[in-house]
């Protein structure tokens, strides 16, 4: 694994445990398709690990260039406000650490005809 470099993939967190299970599967199986990428999890609220919790992990462990990239379906408030917030926080604590945000799940095409086969099998 490249040590010097990872990515946060960031949900919106959930109580649900069913939900964090399958978050935690949904992580697994990216890194499965990026073995030699240092993936790890992280939530906006409601469950550990936060953003500034896994960013001092993964700086403490000698990564200085992190991408966050959200598990967000639409761009509110969290991708407008709230990551590029925390993002900069940690930049002022992490002088040399170098962090950027990926885009949000939407707009994307591939989701619009996943929604359109969701129908589909809804009405059979």
């Amino acid at each position: 694994m490249e040590i010097d470099k990872a990515i946060i993939i960031v949900n919106h967190g959930t109580r649900s445990v069913v939900a964090q299970e399958d978050f935690a599967k949904l992580i697994e199986n990216i890194r499965g398709k990026f073995p030699e990428l240092t993936i790890e999890k992280a939530s906006m609220e409601l469950c550990p690990p936060d953003m500034p919790s896994v960013v001092k992990k993964l700086y403490e462990r000698g990564v200085k260039r992190i991408t966050v990239v959200p598990f967000f379906l639409l761009r509110g408030m969290h991708i407008a406000k709230d990551i590029p917030e925390i993002i900069a926080e940690e930049k002022k604590k992490y002088f040399d650490l170098e962090i950027t945000m990926g885009k949000p799940l939407m707009p994307d095409d591939r989701l619009i005809d996943m929604e359109c086969d969701r129908i589909k099998e809804a009405l059979q």
